[in-house]
């Protein structure tokens, strides 16, 4: 009879515990990892139901604030008057564009009804006075969340609107004469609705990119300089309609209410109270403060916008080093400013151009200033960098305050 022996391989114990350790590692660290998240969750839900109260008092001074605009504190001792047909809350780019369509071009006419505008801060001291100045909405990115949304004939409709705005801007600007204050223009941008090849060498030689570039393609965007472009059309409207136009800076709005029968609301300020027929709301991320019924519906999202000063690199046939007309926190720091008369080569680019860094969940943007006009202070040729939101995360979200803490 045959006999066989069957041997059992021997357990490694401590390897069985080594593996154990290690799941319960793994798994206690996916845990902490989604209490992490959950607490972030919590956090920006916390944000966004909360009331986004009045704008803060003591924010950041923004680059385009600098020198401040003759109108950064119109109005902010004057007395209200009791009564307007319309109050638009906001003096940033949609305040501004509602009160210039409403009141028209007429000087003198009964048709043109008494606007006042009412500012909590600094006329355009808000988001329209602290963004890139970009003008470049990446379409052919948006178009299929549009449609899905919205269907094909929809979502063509948004598309050629927001297309239209670079045209249209540029267009006012030229109407009040601020285009060259406003610095509104048409810049080069590698992105967008008309499609142009560059082949490599005028990659390299007239783009003036590096020779590993193989190639790009180059469209039509804009740029401007936000805070003049806002506060020039608003000088604009003073000037064409003392007696119907007015701005109150430094008056925040505290409530808006509708009387019995609903013809008039309330506009409580810190300074009065103004009755109105229309009430138009341009506050854009405060606007669930005086309209609850918007809380969650327009949620606030920080981003960011720096102006970075450029390296020698550019050629000293534009930039020069240093120059002590810009003021500076550091009387040692060195700075590069714009020739004076400052005539850049025809292969210069300065203030021709923006760049647009976007991907999923990703819009970062650049471009650069222009030559200064003869009313301002030369600029440092500064690259306007703006975006960051993405990296953020979700720390942004519900985030108002702009200001450093």
């Amino acid at each position: 009879m045959e006999a066989s022996l069957l041997i059992d391989r021997p357990v490694d114990l401590s390897l069985k515990c080594h593996l154990n350790l290690g799941y319960q590692k793994r798994f206690h660290l996916a845990l902490r990892s989604f209490r992490e998240i959950l607490e972030v969750y919590d956090e920006l839900n916390k944000r966004i139901e909360q009331s986004p109260g009045i704008p803060v008092s003591n924010p950041s001074v923004p680059y385009w604030a600098i020198p401040p605009s003759p109108l950064a504190q119109h109005g902010s001792s004057d007395a209200l008057p009791a009564y307007a047909d319309i109050v638009i809350i906001g003096s940033g780019i949609a305040g501004t564009a509602f009160a210039r369509t409403v009141l028209g071009f007429e000087q003198e006419s009964e048709n043109v009804p008494q606007v006042v505008m009412l500012e909590a801060r600094d006329t355009c001291s808000g988001a329209t006075g602290r963004n890139g100045g970009h003008i470049t909405p990446v379409l052919y990115h948006d178009y299929p969340v549009v449609r899905k949304r919205l269907g094909p004939e929809m979502a063509k409709r948004v598309i050629e609107f927001r297309l239209a705005h670079l045209s249209a801007l540029i267009q006012v600007c030229e109407e009040e004469d601020i285009l060259e204050d406003s610095q509104c223009r048409e810049v080069e941008t590698f992105d967008r609705k008309t499609w142009r090849i560059v082949n490599v060498e005028e990659c390299v030689k007239k783009l003036q990119l590096s020779p590993r570039v193989v190639g790009t393609i180059s469209t039509t965007a804009g740029a401007a300089h936000p805070c003049r472009l806002v506060t020039g059309v608003l000088s604009r409207l003073l000037e064409r309609h003392p007696k119907n136009f007015h701005l109150f800076t430094q008056t925040p709005c505290l409530s808006v209410t509708s009387e019995g029968d609903h013809s008039f609301y309330s506009v409580s300020t810190s300074r009065g109270t103004v009755r109105a027929r229309h009430v138009i709301h341009a506050t854009n991320a405060w606007v669930s403060h005086l309209l609850p019924q918007m809380r969650k519906r327009v949620v606030p999202a920080r981003g960011h916008m720096s102006a970075q000063r450029p390296g020698v690199g550019l050629g000293q046939a534009i930039l020069q080093r240093p120059v002590d007309t810009i003021p500076q926190a550091n009387p040692n720091d060195s700075v590069l400013t714009l020739t004076e008369p400052a005539t850049p080569p025809k292969s210069s680019w300065l203030g021709t151009r923006s760049w647009v860094m976007h991907g999923d969940g990703i819009y970062d943007y650049l471009t650069q200033q222009p030559l200064p006009t003869p009313a301002y202070d030369p600029t440092t040729a500064e690259f306007m960098f703006g975006g960051g939101l993405a990296r953020g995360e979700l720390s942004g979200g519900g985030v108002l305050k702009d200001i450093f803490e």
